[in-house]
This record gives structure tokens, C-alpha cells and sequence, in this order.
């Protein structure tokens, strides 16, 4: 990662490394730069970024040389974070694949995936290693951490071996697929602080949870009990802060909830929603759902 950087991918990485200073993730940087985050990611290539080969399928089942690692899914309101160490790559249909770890699953509809890249980041408090993957629309796809240190020259052997012949900084993406919102009327509005009164209720009664997640071409899906929530002191989003396990949630954007019980048992699903109707985290439950709905909004479900 030697090559001469030009004028403008240098002023661009200035630019990213002032947004990580005031605290910025990567996706908030490239908003506020006005790219996407796949291009902001391009732009460290010959620097601290490689890009790889398109090889999906190669790639992730490459991954399992990493030992343990970080799955991270996002999309607008909330963030997935789920440690694992991965067993097998499954296929799923077409254009599909199910990366299947001891603590989490990964559903990857490959076929809207279009770049992947190697990342080696100086964070604030180590070096961070990565494997991402993004869509033509340059949105995160699925993004993979290194968790073990010593791994680190593995890590690098395997983004060499990927490594793409073309390196360049500059990235064209297509405009993203409109959105798809649910009606209102299959909605339920939540109680203001419906969200963390919901995760205050499971953490204390120990119910467990399967959490998922989709970015829209990725679905991360893991079960725990929770146990650490916490509201963040800066910014509007509750957060769970379990070892191997962090869940981000815009607690000002999920205003609604889709509350779905199991016929005859006290389980079912509670799907969150974004102010804009837009799905933001699958929640389930296979006990105490009433109790749990009674948190969310306050009345009898």
C-alpha cells in the first residue's frame, strides 16, 4: 500500500481522519463529506485499504482462518455486532449464502454485493482490521473484524492473496432501490421511551432474545440473553454493551412497533420501526412476549 496518493485522495483523507477525530463512525464521515461509505473506503486504497476481488463466496469462506471475529450489520437506525468464530459457509437458494458461526448467522444476498475491501484503521484505541463488503449503491453490505491480535499477519496474507490488480481510489455507485415502508395501519406507535423500557424489561427478567438485523443485502441474525443497556451520553441512540454482543439503536427514529404473538403460547416477534416506517430490528421472544409488549407501549397488548 505504497502508491503515490493523488491531491484529492489525500485532501479526502484528511477530511475522514478530522471526522474520526470529532468521533465519527465511517458511514457518519462519508455523510458528511456527501458520499457514500463505499466511496470514502475506496478513497484509502494505496494507503490503508485494499481492494479485493469480487469473490464472494471465496472470500467469506476465507474468513475462517481469523479465528474469532466481529459481524457487523447496519442500516440507518440501528446497529448488529455479534462476535463468533465461523464453522461453515451454507448456500441458501440463488444468489445466497448463509455464513453459519458458533453465536451468530449471517443470511449475504451475494447477489447484490459489489466490492469488497481490506481495511487496516488506526482507531483511538488499537488497530483495527476489517473485511467489508458493500453494494453498487456503495452501502455496507456486511463488515467483518478481526478480534484476535494475533491473527494480524493471517489477516494480511489473506487480503494479499484477494488482493484485486486495479487499486484505484475513484468509485462510481448507482442510486439506491427505493425503500420499502410498511402501512401504518399494521403499526403500533410506541411509547416515547417505548424502546429502552422494552430492553430495561428483557434485561431484567433474563428472558432470552434472537436479534436480527438486515442492511437490505444481509441479514445478521444471533440469540442472548442481554444484560448491560445503557443510553448514550452524546447522541440519541440505547445501546447494549454485552461482552461479544453491542446492539446501536436510534432511539429518537423507532417510534413504531409491529407486535406479533404466537398463537396460544406467550412468545412472538416485536418488529421495530423507524419514524420513516422503514424495519429497523427483529426482536423474538420465547416467553414473557406480554410482559415485554406492556413495556413498548404501555397498554395491554
Amino acid at each position: 500500500m505504497s502508491t503515490q496518493l493523488s491531491s484529492q485522495q489525500s485532501a479526502r483523507l484528511e477530511a475522514w481522519a478530522a471526522a474520526r477525530a470529532n468521533g465519527l463512525n465511517n458511514r457518519a464521515a462519508a455523510r458528511q463529506l456527501g458520499i457514500s461509505e463505499r466511496e470514502l473506503i475506496a478513497s484509502a486504497c494505496g494507503d490503508f485499504a485494499t481492494r479485493l476481488r469480487p469473490e464472494f463466496s471465496s472470500l467469506l469462506a476465507a474468513l475462517t482462518v481469523l479465528g474469532e471475529i466481529k459481524c457487523v450489520v447496519r442500516n440507518p437506525w440501528a446497529v448488529l455486532e455479534r462476535a463468533g468464530v465461523i464453522a461453515a459457509i451454507q448456500p441458501n437458494g440463488s444468489d445466497r449464502l448463509v455464513v453459519q458461526a458458533d453465536r451468530f448467522a449471517l443470511d449475504c444476498d451475494v447477489g447484490l454485493w459489489d466490492a469488497a475491501f481490506a481495511l487496516e484503521e488506526t482507531g483511538t484505541r488499537a488497530e483495527k482490521l476489517s473485511v467489508q463488503f458493500f453494494t453498487a449503491a456503495g452501502i455496507s453490505a456486511a463488515k467483518f473484524f478481526l478480534r484476535e491480535t494475533d491473527r494480524a499477519e493471517t489477516f494480511r496474507a489473506l487480503a494479499h492473496a484477494y488482493s484485486a490488480s486495479e487499486q484505484t481510489a475513484n468509485e462510481l455507485v448507482t442510486a439506491a432501490a427505493p425503500a420499502a415502508y410498511m402501512p401504518f395501519e399494521r403499526l403500533v406507535a410506541a411509547r416515547h421511551d417505548g424502546l429502552f423500557k422494552f430492553l430495561q424489561a428483557a434485561s431484567s427478567s433474563a428472558v432470552p432474545l434472537q436479534l436480527v438485523v438486515r442492511s437490505g443485502a444481509a441479514t445478521l441474525t444471533t440469540a442472548k440473553r442481554i444484560e448491560r443497556v445503557k443510553r448514550s451520553d452524546k447522541l440519541p441512540w440505547v445501546n447494549i454493551l454485552d461482552d461479544g454482543l453491542d446492539v446501536h439503536l436510534h432511539e429518537a427514529s423507532l417510534r413504531y412497533v409491529r407486535l406479533s404473538r404466537d398463537p396460544d403460547t406467550d412468545s412472538g416477534w416485536f418488529h421495530w420501526f423507524s419514524d420513516r416506517r422503514g424495519v429497523a430490528l427483529s426482536v423474538r421472544t420465547s416467553e414473557r412476549w406480554s410482559e415485554l409488549a406492556r413495556a413498548v407501549t404501555a397498554i395491554s397488548p
